[in-house]
């Protein structure tokens, strides 16, 4: 018997971790007994723990039986209680750990099996038909006393030989899950009457332990082979057999059934059993005797597992602690439980406030601090979640292409009826400075006219002429020249408007999947969201309109620039002229000079030549004016639509940037979920949204049993 109180300890640790269901989560170290149901399983267990179980039919076979054996001086304790399986219900398993037994003797047993296949529900046992025939919970027999032995066993319902039905595939399948386990010891029963290697649970072991290192084999009913047939007994316990296994074979002889009506005695059992193999028979194979015999089972056994448990305690516990951080770490991702709503409110009012705060860092371009990581994403060289710089892109390529390329016509365009170019150079300077810019092809280009812009302006006064004098315009035909040159104004504004709400979206998915770990919670969120945003845009967009709808009234501007930039286009104009007509006298001057000397007159003077050169500027500027006087309000029109189209549009552009994108879109985008916006959510939407799924509060549930349960084993084993 095991004297060491550091290996009773280590037992003890094991059976508490095991018995608070730990076994169901990890590998514990253990000794299991498993064959078939002829096999003498039952006269085993019996000889190794001295429990007389009961042998009626269908007792001690429709689930696991774990006794635990500690001796102890004093008066013996027999207590009997239920390890439910891990996959029962919460109610159910409640139910069968609450149930315990002090029995006063072992003839008590046969009850305790009846209760407790009732209390789980077994076919035999209850009056429902259809009622499962095995279970997986554990009936554990603890016995304290004068034992004689330190040991726990778990006995297994017995195989069925060469029968295929649905109970013989359930047995099958509950004695490999623990066959699998490789701290578990298997005490493989076979009868002596059968070859070794043909035995179920022999190759059932072989499966699990292929290497037989944790298999031991025990032969029983070596009194019922023919005599002179012991030889190949011996062989197979003299590991000289077809199935070698390292932790060798035993050699019993189970009771008769006669033996075991007549009340045989543990003491009686021993001495014949002994007795049977002093026989010649036996004797001469020169058996080991620690190999021979129940006591012989029952002290290596004792040994065996002490040892197993040793090697393996520090294995164990390694488990225990990864098996405890990976549940922890699953429970951190399912989030907070929310079983009520105030709880599911306070759940989102806590997610709202961190959404709240990285919203409004972004719009306000805070991107340091606590939210840094998450505005650190970059794609193709873009910080994509910084929302402001985002938009302050987007802003500038509207901008830009407003100025450069929003007008219908190119005011530029030389038609067949005039080669001017009337637009002053610093236009043309800011278009050449926007040509790299990747504008949308969906805004498209200016169209261009088959006769020219002159003639465009031309048939326009021709067709808004009122009372005005010849040679002036009135304001009509700058309003439906202004009209008609912005008209593309609305179109580009709405895809600008478009573009921002869809980068919006974007960020606000992504703010949610950094905020909102629980893809159902962040799912149903987004739902919500989106409504709220395409409500915004909408918004964004009927202020668009309106905008566009006061462009479409009578130009009025008090801008100073509009004035500048008249006198700017008549001064350049006028400059044009002087230096053409300075161009064209300054080509013809020797020409004047050269007509006096022609004529002979040497008292030509340098001031007649002057003033002759004076003369030709004045009739080079005189062809320079214009004498058409509809051509001439035309050009007072184009320069008038000219400047005024400048100041309208970039009036505009701050408008749409200022009054649609940052009003609507962006000023708005903290309260589409804030604390406030929870509160003023029904309980309805609180729980469509951070309501629990059942499997995700009952996978909960199991993972903080788990961690309760793994946390106090390993508390067990570690003490």
């Amino acid at each position: 018997m095991i004297e060491s109180a550091t290996i009773k300890s280590k037992l003890n640790q094991i059976d508490k971790a095991r018995a608070r269901g730990a076994g169901d989560h990890i590998s514990l170290p253990q000794l299991v007994v498993c064959g078939d149901q002829s096999a003498g399983k039952s006269s085993v267990l019996e000889g190794i723990t001295e429990i007389p179980f009961p042998r009626k039919d269908g007792l001690c076979t429709r689930f696991a039986t774990e006794i635990v054996l500690r001796h102890s001086p004093g008066e013996k304790t027999i207590t009997a209680t239920i390890i439910p399986h891990s996959s029962r219900d919460e109610a159910t398993a409640t139910r069968l750990r609450s149930y315990r037994k002090n029995l006063l003797g072992y003839n008590e047993l046969p009850d305790v099996i009846e209760a407790v296949g009732a209390l789980m529900g077994l076919r035999g046992f209850t009056d429902e038909q259809n009622a499962p025939p095995f279970a997986l919970d554990v009936l554990r027999i603890e016995v304290i006393g004068e034992t004689g032995l330190h040991l726990t066993i778990v006995d297994l319902p017995g195989l069925v030989s060469g029968a295929e039905s649905d109970d013989s595939s359930v047995v099958e399948n509950l004695v490999d899950s623990y066959l699998e386990n490789s701290r578990t010891i298997i005490l493989a029963v076979v009868p002596a009457t059968s070859d070794v290697e043909t035995q179920p649970i022999i190759r059932a072991a072989r499966q699990f332990d292929k290497e037989g290192v944790r298999t031991v084999g025990i032969v029983t009913k070596t009194d019922l082979i023919n005599d002179g047939t012991e030889d190949r007994i011996a062989a197979v316990a003299k590991n000289h057999g077809p199935i070698k296994l390292k932790l060798g074979y035993y050699l019993l002889k189970n009771p008769s059934p006669k033996e075991i009506e007549a009340g045989m005695t543990t003491e009686d059992r021993k001495r014949k059993e002994l007795s049977w193999f002093q026989r010649p028979g036996w004797k001469n194979q020169q058996l080991n005797p620690d190999r021979v015999g129940i006591d012989a089972l029952k002290s290596s056994l004792e040994v065996l597992l002490a040892r197993h448990i040793e090697n393996e305690l520090p294995k164990v516990c390694s488990e225990i602690l990864k098996l405890l951080e990976d549940a922890q770490k699953e429970v951190d991702e399912l989030g907070e439980e929310r079983p009520n709503t105030q709880a599911q409110r306070l759940f989102l009012t806590k997610l709202s406030l961190q959404f709240r705060g990285l919203v409004q860092a972004a719009a306000g371009g805070t991107y340091q601090g606590m939210y840094s990581r998450f505005f650190s994403v970059k794609s193709k060289d873009k910080f994509v979640n910084r929302i402001r710089a985002r938009i302050h892109e987007l802003n500038t390529i509207f901008s830009k292409f407003m100025r450069s390329k929003s007008h219908k016509y190119d005011l530029r365009q030389k038609g067949k009826d005039n080669n001017t170019n009337n637009q002053d150079s610093s236009d043309a300077m800011e278009d050449e400075n926007d040509d790299d810019i990747a504008f949308p092809v969906e805004w498209g280009k200016p169209d261009t006219l088959d006769n020219g812009v002159d003639t465009w302006i031309l048939t326009a006064y021709k067709n808004s002429r009122g009372l005005e004098l010849s040679g002036t315009y009135g304001y009509t035909l700058l309003m439906e020249l202004f009209h008609t040159q912005s008209s593309r104004w609305e179109s580009i504004a709405r895809g600008h408007t478009n573009k921002v709400h869809k980068l919006i979206c974007s960020f606000v998915e992504h703010s949610l999947s950094y905020s909102v770990k629980e893809e159902k919670v962040r799912s149903e969120l987004w739902r919500s969201m989106k409504a709220i945003l395409q409500k915004n845009l909408a918004a964004a967009l009927t202020e668009l309109n309106s905008i566009c709808e006061d462009e479409k009234m009578p130009p009025i501007t008090y801008n100073h620039y509009y004035t500048d930039n008249i006198e700017k286009a008549r001064h350049d104009e006028m400059k044009s002229a002087i230096y053409s007509a300075l161009s064209e006298v300054d080509m013809g001057h020797e020409g004047v000079r050269s007509s006096y000397y022609d004529r002979g007159d040497e008292s030509c003077d340098e001031d007649d030549r002057k003033a002759a050169y004076h003369n030709r500027l004045g009739l080079m500027l005189e062809r320079k004016v214009i004498v058409d006087m509809d051509k001439r309000a035309c050009e007072e029109a184009k320069t008038a639509l000219n400047a005024y189209y400048k100041v309208a549009m970039k009036t505009f552009v701050d408008n749409i940037c200022r009054q649609v994108i940052e009003r609507h879109l962006i000023s708005k985008l903290p309260a589409i979920f804030s604390p406030t916006s929870v509160l003023e959510m029904s309980d309805l939407e609180v729980a469509r949204i951070a309501g629990e799924p059942v499997d995700r509060a009952g996978r909960r549930a199991e993972l903080m049993n788990m961690i309760q349960t793994l946390s106090e084993s390993l508390d067990d084993l570690q003490n």
